[in-house]
């Protein structure tokens, strides 16, 4: 858990039980292995600003769309002397009885796993030093994952890699319109599996 004063944010350990929750749900949602290969081994806690104060979020917690104006802060188990990087990204599935009765030629067509319509990069930052994604460099802005009249869940999911050493992007900023994919970025520089992760849910 983290304690939470008018000012910051003071982070604690994870339990265990958040971890296997977390790792049990990206399994089930098939974002192991179609979106990372194996899960995270340490557990990113997270807070957004909602209302007038910050509030932890726990790992599968629900909120709104308006919940996320505000960039989140997020701690992860980090070494001062390593380099980090973040990747947020949203996927989303449709309500299958809503997808049915607008498309009526599929309405005598049993579905009985969740459709996933889109996998939405949402943020992208590299060279972040131990926690402090304030000095990091953003390869992608913060834009939360906007919502279809499909949609009933939107899973949105924190990725954190390390990094062997600090990058030096290549290309110019205005080759960057969307975010790299997850594959893209770990090839790109060579990130192998994430270190820590999370995920919540957005409703409409």
């Amino acid at each position: 858990m983290f304690g939470i004063t008018s000012n910051c944010i003071i982070f604690f350990c994870a339990s265990h039980y958040c971890l296997c929750n977390y790792t049990e749900k990206l399994e089930e949602l098939k974002i192991i292995p179609d979106i990372i290969p194996v899960p995270p081994s340490q557990l990113c806690r997270f807070a957004y600003y909602i209302g007038k104060s910050w509030k932890e979020i726990k790992s599968g917690e629900s909120l709104l769309y308006t919940d996320l104006k505000y960039r989140p802060k997020l701690k992860w188990p980090a070494s001062e002397d390593t380099f980090y990087t973040l990747y947020m990204t949203g996927i989303s599935f449709v309500d299958r009885k809503r997808f049915q009765q607008e498309f009526e030629e599929l309405a005598n067509i049993e579905i009985t796993e969740p459709i996933l319509t889109r996998h939405k990069e949402c943020w992208t930052v590299i060279n972040i030093p131990g926690n402090n994604i304030k000095l990091g460099e953003e390869l992608f802005a913060y834009k939360p994952v906007l919502i279809d009249m499909f949609n009933v869940t939107e899973y949105l999911i924190f990725l954190v890699y390390n990094q062997t050493r600090k990058y030096h992007r290549m290309e110019p900023k205005e080759r960057y319109p969307r975010s790299p994919s997850v594959k893209e970025l770990t090839q790109k520089y060579r990130l192998g599996n994430a270190w820590a992760g999370n995920f919540f849910i957005v409703n409409t």
